[in-house]
């Protein structure tokens, strides 16, 4: 009688199908270019409508459909762009037709903050080289002037003295001299001459 009783329930009342919605774990991967942190998903539901936000290990929301955290830059389905480095970010998305989705990456950012400090240490360094470096720049710019300006002044200089030359010849100095002396011997010769013919008597 018992199991009729049983028989005649599940007959009349049969049990409801369980639909599980399908989980898939996808990957996020982590890359830096700069001052931007890249969180990327792969193989993610792109084009589909779905619910999802990026929060981190203490569940602290970083950016879903509506809103985002100052250090977001972007974010969608396909990743997270960031002005911080987050060591450890979770995604999970429930899409139109039940799917939910999930990932999660952890970054060692002690070990990248670690890198931009050494790397600031160096700046210094690299700043007074590159100090020194445009100190010799300046140098070779006077060089290369210098280069330029004293064979112009030689080759004018070189073109007077050949003006000169071809005016006044190699003994223009010697002749000048010389053409004195000739001068004051003819003045000399004449006056002698008139002297003598001063002292020379009259004919009446």
């Amino acid at each position: 009688m018992g199991r009729l009783k049983l028989l005649l329930v599940y007959g009349l009342f049969p049990a409801a199908a369980v639909t599980v919605a399908p989980s898939c774990a996808l990957q996020m991967t982590f890359s830096q270019e700069g001052d931007l942190f890249f969180y990327t998903i792969s193989d993610g539901p792109a084009g589909a409508d779905c619910v999802y936000s990026y929060y981190n290990a203490t569940n602290h929301p970083i950016a879903n459909n509506e809103e985002e955290a100052s250090l977001v830059r972007n974010n969608s389905l396909d990743g997270l762009v960031t002005l911080k480095c987050i060591e450890h970010l979770f995604f999970k998305a429930t899409c139109d037709k039940g799917e939910f989705y999930s990932a999660n990456v952890t970054v060692a950012c002690e070990d990248l903050r670690s890198n931009e400090d050494a790397a600031k240490r160096i700046n210094p360094v690299t700043k007074g080289n590159m100090h020194n470096s445009s100190g010799s720049s300046k140098d070779q710019t006077v060089l290369v002037v210098a280069s330029v300006v004293v064979p112009v002044v030689l080759v004018v200089v070189l073109v007077m003295w050949c003006k000169y030359k071809k005016k006044y010849g190699t003994n223009g100095g010697k002749n000048s001299r010389a053409k004195n002396l000739d001068r004051a011997k003819n003045l000399n010769l004449c006056w002698n001459q008139q002297q003598q013919l001063s002292k020379t008597p009259q004919r009446c």
